[in-house]
């Protein structure tokens, strides 16, 4: 029996058409036929994979392997099983061999990429990419993997002459406007750029809905505007990650007298965070193995009203299955800073210092929703933060010359960034900077950054250079070494931002027009401290050097800055999630009002 039988075949399609279930019960039987046929293996592998069934997978992956350990593709198939359920060591191994019994298999390449990132082997992971681009030229897997690690390398600009290149080659190609909408966000490009190459995404992810929007059926019409809500929030990221800090808040707070949270976990791994939300849940499903069309279906199950996307264009996102209009009511939240173009989602929720009115409605498709605090309260934005429950203890205001840091990713730190910054260790000579990312644990990462240093007149022996570190707990204590937080820019930090005001460091940040570079102004002025936004990059180094040289006023703000921080409305959930709730009632009675779905 071989790839071509009927058998295979039949198995093969169901496992195409997402019905894994019934190809496990047909792979079943024709392995009993005929059980050293390594082709049926590998496909059981698969099939269980997606059906999250590790153990049986990986079986069924190095049974295929070991029946016939010449063919290439079933190295491949026992990497890509083990990678997924995070036995990254044994997946290189697997992956490695693959391309020893084939140098040209395009798929080990990329995947040992994955692997690589996984334990922060960021060049060896280029280089691999890099070859595997000419191997499968007509592909844009290896490309786009490519372009998203430059982007994580403070190489945005690169990223997007890779793919621009590409796009000239296929215009057709949606991975590439994908990835080319996602790198502009890192990148200081025209907003019209961006909105355009969200809408080309947008576009090509509708068309593919056609057949699955027709078996599916629209939803209900909204009714009856004071029911009790059925709200779930879509997300891969229920996990120990960045949308967790400002989700919980609302889990734990929404009235639910007035709605109920529902969680759809698209994430397919969890860890004590996911056990932690699952518990502030009226409901939480498994969704990350479910087919769009099946996910969808859940929705309608679940008599979902409110349909929320957490992640925008992120990795694991499920973007086609909102495009699918599951829910009455669809909303993007907080997971992604730009407009999603997907036509089948109404709203985003922002606020108005992340998108001032008549600022910023031609460059989103979703009509725009601000969450904002009534005029007589403090001013309030889109975020409410919940710190770990293990937070270090502030420390004093270190001795001896002044610590400069920015925690944030790699890819926010773009040419302007450093431009930005080099001018702050101008102004203040004896004042070193501490850097903190998961790319710099790359030996040759390190060394770009430091050129790019050299480069604007900074001597390298004034930078910090960190990797990351395994807990938390041990992130924010490295905070005690810095006195004071440099935001970045186009992208601002959102969590790094939070994470610098509960440990007592400022943070100044200089917004401009995208949402993505103004998070860190709502943050600021949602924590009372306007006077830390900047209006120009002369004034950011003004700010930073004036904090920095009254050395008294800085550990006073140090030592009080926790407290005045947690007790602002940046950490007020339950004030955060009456806006929430108040804002998403407003837009249900506007749908029951005028019977729109």
């Amino acid at each position: 029996m071989s790839t071509t039988s009927p058998a295979y075949q039949a198995a093969f399609r169901l496992y195409e058409q997402g019905q894994f279930a019934q190809a496990e019960v047909s792979l079943r039987s024709a392995i009993q036929r005929s059980p050293k046929d390594a082709d049926l293996a590998a496909l059981m592998g698969a099939v269980l994979r997606d059906l999250g069934q590790a153990e049986r997978a990986i079986h069924f992956c190095q049974r295929a392997v070991t029946l016939d350990p010449s063919r290439s593709v079933y190295h491949t198939n026992l990497g890509e099983t083990l990678l997924n359920f995070d036995l990254t060591g044994r997946a290189e191994h697997a992956l490695r061999e693959a391309i020893r019994v084939n140098p040209s298999e395009y798929a080990a390449r990329n995947l040992l990429a994955m692997a690589l990132i996984k334990r922060h082997a960021t060049s060896e992971a280029l280089a691999l990419l890099e070859r595997a681009i000419p191997l499968r030229p007509e592909l844009s897997e290896a490309l786009t993997n490519a372009a998203l690690l430059l982007c994580d390398m403070a190489r945005a600009g690169d990223a997007l002459a890779l793919l621009r290149a590409r796009r000239a080659e296929a215009p057709d190609d949606a991975m590439i406007d994908r990835t080319i909408a996602d790198v502009l966000n890192y990148a200081d490009a025209d907003r019209a750029e961006s909105f355009d190459a969200h809408v080309r995404y947008a576009r090509a992810l509708d068309a593919s809905t056609l057949a699955d929007r027709a078996a599916l059926g629209p939803p209900p019409p909204a009714r009856d505007p004071e029911k009790v809500l059925n709200i779930a929030f879509l997300s891969p990221d229920f996990r120990e990650h960045s949308v967790a800090f400002f989700i919980e808040g609302l889990f734990k707070h929404l009235d639910r007298s007035r709605a109920r949270v529902i969680a759809l976990d698209a994430g397919g791994s969890a860890d004590r965070t996911t056990t932690r939300l699952r518990a502030l849940c009226d409901e939480h499903h498994d969704a990350a193995l479910l087919p769009d069309l099946e996910l969808a279906r859940l929705v309608r199950a679940r008599k979902v009203d409110i349909l929320i996307d957490l992640a925008g264009l992120t990795h694991k996102n499920r973007l086609r299955a909102m495009a699918l209009r599951a829910a009455p009511l669809q909303c993007t939240y907080l997971g992604y800073p730009n407009t999603t173009g997907v036509s089948a989602i109404d709203s985003r929720l922002v606020d108005d210092v992340t998108d001032p009115a008549a600022q910023s409605e031609s460059f989103c498709t979703e009509r725009l929703v601000r969450l904002t605090s009534p005029a007589e309260m403090q001013p309030a934005g889109m975020h409410a933060y919940t710190p770990p429950s293990d937070l270090p203890p502030v420390s004093p205001l270190p001795d001896g010359p002044p610590v400069l840091g920015s925690f944030n990713m790699l890819s926010k730190v773009s040419p302007r960034t450093l431009d930005t910054w080099a001018a702050v260790l101008r102004r203040i000579e004896d004042a070193t900077l501490v850097l903190k990312a998961k790319a710099l644990a790359d030996e040759s990462v390190r060394a770009f950054i430091t050129r790019q240093f050299h480069a604007r007149g900074i001597n390298p022996a004034r930078l910090t250079l960190l990797g990351p570190t395994p807990t938390i707990a041990e992130h924010l204590a490295i905070y005690s070494r810095l006195w004071l937080a440099l935001d970045t820019m186009p992208y601002n930090g959102v969590t790094t931002t939070c994470e610098s005001l509960v440990m007592g460091v400022p943070v100044v940040t200089l917004p401009g027009t995208r949402h993505a570079e103004r998070t860190a102004a709502s943050i600021l002025t949602s924590a009372r401290h306007p006077e830390w936004i900047a209006r120009s990059a002369d004034e950011y180094a003004d700010i930073a050097a004036r904090l920095v040289a009254d050395r008294q006023s800085l550990a006073h703000t140090r030592a009080s800055l926790r407290d005045q921080v947690l007790a602002s409305p940046l950490c007020d959930a339950a004030g955060h999630a009456r806006r929430f709730e108040s804002a998403l009632r407003a837009l249900w009675r506007e749908a029951c009002s005028t019977g729109s779905t």
